[in-house]
């Protein structure tokens, strides 16, 4: 099972990956149409890979919300919920959506 920070980790280095592909892509005469193909197929693949990545994260920061306020629920007589903790989350869940690359 992916936890979140493996799944951070991935996406970071497929986003590196991704750059480094941009920063070489074929140019020029000296390039074939098979180069470009290739060039092409990869970075379709990693671009693939990022939009999965980023799907998986989206579902891992909801599961760990839900887990979170679904404890404080249970526990709401007993003690009160860190409303830190809480935003932290909120706020790390928002800048995944709101994050460009």
């Amino acid at each position: 099972m992916n936890t979140l920070e493996q799944t951070l980790a991935k996406r970071e280095k497929v986003v590196e990956t991704l750059n480094e592909y941009y920063q070489n892509e074929p140019v020029g005469l000296q390039y074939t149409k098979e180069d470009k193909y290739r060039w092409s197929f990869t970075v379709h693949n990693l671009c693939s890979q990022k939009r999965n990545l980023d799907i998986l994260i989206n579902q891992l920061l909801d599961e760990q919300l839900l887990a979170y306020f679904n404890g404080v629920d249970q526990d709401i007589c007993t003690s009160t919920w860190d409303k830190k903790e809480a935003c932290c989350l909120l706020k790390q869940r928002v800048e995944l959506n709101t994050r460009k690359g």
